[in-house]
Order: structure tokens, then C-alpha cells, then sequence
């Protein structure tokens, strides 16, 4: 069943509740007017009946209360209708037979007001006194067939219904047509987000969904308008990895490759003893350097791998000042060689910080390692700080800065700065700071950057004691 169908049968069923709700509510008021109006019918000629009855007994004229008991004869819902003297006597009947005749057992009405009462369940009676002058004289009596009254009333009712029914029958035909129209009105934007949902999922990331509406729609299409940016950008991240771990793949493989032709060649001038040592030593050194590029590419990506699975961390109480100062030693020669200073700085006494190691040495020496690759000259300082119950570790470079279009994705898997002044992607796997991200929110601290073209950046993560 169709979204469209269900909407439209929704609206459809929505519309018969209210038509019928009302035609109820019609038909009960016109049912209460219909008893209202018996009513008054049958009191108006229980009124009608007692002034003829009165003027007989003042004036003795009896042919108008002839006439007027014999129209109330000729309604169906009249059973009888009489008119009594203060004894009980009849002094006109429907029947003319009862005339002269007592009523047995009569009692004059209790009260004067006039009065329906219900003798048996076939029938009932509107009774009234008749008075002069404050004296009670006689009654004025008309029984009525409640059966003639009930079907009167069955069949204004159903006169009614048709009505009713007739009045709503092309409300609802229209109601049917506005539903439809409605639905497929709202329905048609749902269309084209879905074609456009379509479109987007068959690999079409270009695809914009033309919706600029307000609404929830609106919104919904704007969502995946920019669901189908980001995965374009994510597509362009996996096509420059793919393209770039190729390279770093290929490249040392390559290297791998030759030197071990060159070394086999060279092996094979031992006999003749024209074999150059220095060469094999050269060509050992080119396989070793070129299989330790695969390694850390290698392990790089395990790492990652390892944080988007959820990081198992060793953790262990350490002193940040002593591991931060074993890791600047180590790339104290790598940092000379490019004429860097590279120091250590602590602000403050330290307590004992609970880490992983391990994993806390390999964040802070992608810092250091980044750090001293995009800088050309100047100075690398490794700072470290205790306040407010987190230590504090920044690492500040004189280097060529960070574009700040770049900032938001520096820590995006795969995602590669770059280079300002080459305009080109800078080289690497870009997982370094995806790492360094994974491993400091792994121990609930934070990374930070800060950064200004040509004048260097700051890189610092903060992890609570």
C-alpha cells in the first residue's frame, strides 16, 4: 500500500468521522425538535380544546365543541377526546354515544397547570382544568395512540435522515476529490526526496535534492543534501588514500625490489671476485629503510583500526615530564639534522598520571614527528603543564602554519593538509592526528590546535589526572 493511498485514506477516513459526527449531531437535534414539537402540537390542542370546553359551560354552546371534537377525531394520533363537568359528566365526546354518560372512578386533575400523564403503554394523556373564576367547573381529556405518535415521529426522522444523508453524500465525494488533491500536493515533494534518495544512493554524489521549503520536508531534503557532500568528500578522501597509500605502497616496494636485484647481482660477482661491499652495504641499508616505510604505514593503519573498534588501554600511574622528555631525546638527532632547536619546558611540579604508555608515547610522538617535518628552521617546544586537575601537554612549531579551511578536518582520517606554498597535498597516510584524536579521547582528554600561516602551530591535549 502506497504512501499516498494510506494518506489519502487517512484524510478520507478523518473526513467521514467529522461528517458523521456532525450528521449525528444532527439528526439527535432534529429528533429532540421533532418530540419538542409533538409536544407542543399535542398541548396546543389540549389549550384548544379546553377553551371550547369553557365556553359550553358558560354559554351552553355545544355545536362549537361538536365541531372541535370532531376535527380531533379525524387525527390519527387521537384516540379520544372529551370534555367533562365538575361531577364527571361528559358533556362532549369524539364518541357521541359517551355523552351524558359519568366517567367511573372520576377524579378532578391535582394539579391546575396542564399535564401529560400515562395511563397504560399504549397510550397517553393531556389533561387540563377548567376554571371560572378560580372555581374548578370540568376537564378538558385528549388520549393520544402513542404507537400513531411513534411512527408520525419514525417517519419525520427518516425524512430527516435523507436529508442529512443527501446533504453529506456530496460533501464526502468532495472530501474524497480534496483528499486526493491534498495528498498528492504533499505527497509530491516526498517523491522527489525519495527519486533524489535514489539518485544519491545509485553513486550519483552530485545530486541535489530542489526542495527549499521550511517544513520538515524541507529540512529532511536538506539533510541529505548534505549527507551527499559529505560522502562526496569522503568518496574524494578514499580515492586520494587509495591513491596515495598506492604510492606509499608502491614506492617502497619498488625500492625493495631493485636493491635486492642490485644486491643479488653483486652477490653473484663474488666467484669472480668482483663484488663491491659497499654497494651491498648500500643496498641492505635502501631494503631496510624501504621495509621500515611499509611497517609504520602498516601499523598506522592498524592502529586506526584498533581506535574504530574501541581502544583497550594498559593503564598504569607515570610521570608525563619523563615520558615526554624520553620522546624529545629520541628526536633530538632528526631535529638537528634539520638545524631545529627541539626542548622541553615543564611549567609546573607534576603528580602521577593514569595512561596507557605505550599508546600516550605514540600520540605525543606524532605530535613531535609533525611538528618537526613542516618546520624548515626555527624551533619545536614540547611544554608540559598541571592545573585544575589536568595535565597539559603543547607542542608549539615556528613552521609554515595550518590554512584554517583546514582545521576542521586536521583530525579526519586520510585527510592531508595542503602544503601552502606548493599548493599540493602534503606527504603521508594522513592518520597521524586521527590517532593522536582516538588515543587522547580514548583517556576522556581533548586535542586542540591552534594555528596562523607562516608563523607556525600549537598542538596540545589535555587528559584529566
Amino acid at each position: 500500500m502506497s504512501l499516498k493511498f494510506k494518506i489519502s485514506l487517512l484524510v478520507f477516513g478523518l473526513l467521514v468521522l467529522t461528517i458523521g459526527s456532525f450528521a449525528s449531531v444532527l439528526i439527535w437535534n432534529e429528533k429532540k425538535a421533532l418530540y419538542e414539537n409533538q409536544k407542543k402540537q399535542q398541548m396546543e390542542m389540549l389549550g384548544g380544546l379546553e377553551e371550547v370546553c369553557r365556553a359550553a359551560l358558560i354559554i351552553h354552546q355545544d355545536l362549537l365543541l361538536t365541531n372541535y371534537l370532531k376535527r380531533l377525531d379525524d387525527s390519527a394520533q387521537v384516540v379520544e377526546a372529551m370534555c367533562l363537568d365538575h361531577t364527571g359528566k361528559i358533556i362532549g365526546h369524539t364518541n357521541t354515544a359517551e355523552i351524558d354518560t359519568i366517567v367511573p372512578g372520576f377524579d378532578k386533575p391535582v394539579t391546575k397547570a396542564p399535564e401529560i400523564i400515562f395511563p397504560d403503554q399504549s397510550t397517553l394523556e393531556a389533561r387540563s382544568c377548567i376554571l371560572i373564576g378560580g372555581q374548578f367547573v370540568g376537564t378538558a381529556r385528549i388520549l393520544f395512540s402513542q404507537s400513531q405518535i411513534q411512527a408520525h415521529l419514525d417517519k419525520n426522522m427518516s425524512a430527516a435522515r435523507k436529508r442529512i444523508f443527501h446533504l453529506s453524500l456530496p460533501i464526502l465525494l468532495l472530501g474524497l476529490a480534496a483528499a486526493f488533491i491534498i495528498t498528492s500536493l504533499f505527497i509530491r515533494p516526498v517523491n522527489t526526496l525519495m527519486n533524489g534518495a535514489r539518485t544519491i544512493a545509485a553513486g550519483k554524489l552530485d545530486q541535489k535534492i530542489p526542495i527549499k521549503t521550511h517544513d520538515e520536508i524541507g529540512v529532511l531534503a536538506k539533510e541529505f543534501n548534505l549527507m551527499a557532500d559529505k560522502l562526496s568528500e569522503l568518496d574524494q578522501l578514499k580515492q586520494d588514500f587509495v591513491s596515495s597509500v598506492t604510492h606509499d605502497l608502491k614506492s617502497p616496494l619498488s625500492t625493495i625490489s631493485i636493491s635486492l636485484n642490485l644486491l643479488k647481482n653483486e652477490i653473484d660477482k663474488i666467484a669472480t671476485q668482483g663484488a663491491d661491499p659497499a654497494k651491498m652495504h648500500d643496498y641492505v641499508l635502501q631494503s631496510g629503510e624501504s621495509a621500515q616505510k611499509l611497517s609504520h604505514l602498516i601499523f598506522a593503519m592498524l592502529d586506526v583500526a584498533h581506535i574504530e573498534s574501541g581502544l583497550k588501554l594498559n593503564l598504569k600511574s607515570i610521570n608525563l615530564e619523563e615520558l615526554a622528555d624520553k620522546i624529545v631525546r629520541s628526536f633530538r638527532i632528526i631535529a638537528q639534522q634539520k638545524n631545529i632547536t627541539l626542548d622541553l619546558v615543564v611549567n609546573s611540579r607534576l603528580s602521577l598520571i593514569s595512561v596507557d604508555e605505550g599508546k600516550m608515547e605514540r600520540a605525543i610522538s606524532n605530535l613531535v614527528s609533525n611538528a618537526i617535518k613542516y618546520t624548515s628552521q626555527g624551533s619545536v617546544i614540547v611544554e608540559v603543564e598541571e592545573k585544575n586537575g589536568m595535565q597539559k601537554l603543547s607542542v608549539t612549531d615556528s613552521g609554515q602554519g595550518i590554512p584554517p579551511e583546514s582545521l576542521d578536518q586536521l583530525f579526519s582520517k586520510f585527510y592531508r593538509v595542503p602544503d601552502y606554498n606548493k599548493k599540493k597535498k602534503a606527504e603521508g597516510t594522513g592518520l597521524g592526528l586521527a590517532i593522536v584524536k582516538g588515543i587522547v579521547e580514548a583517556h576522556n582528554g581533548s586535542v586542540h590546535v591552534e594555528s596562523e600561516i607562516g608563523k607556525g602551530s600549537v598542538f596540545s591535549i589535555t587528559i584529566p589526572l
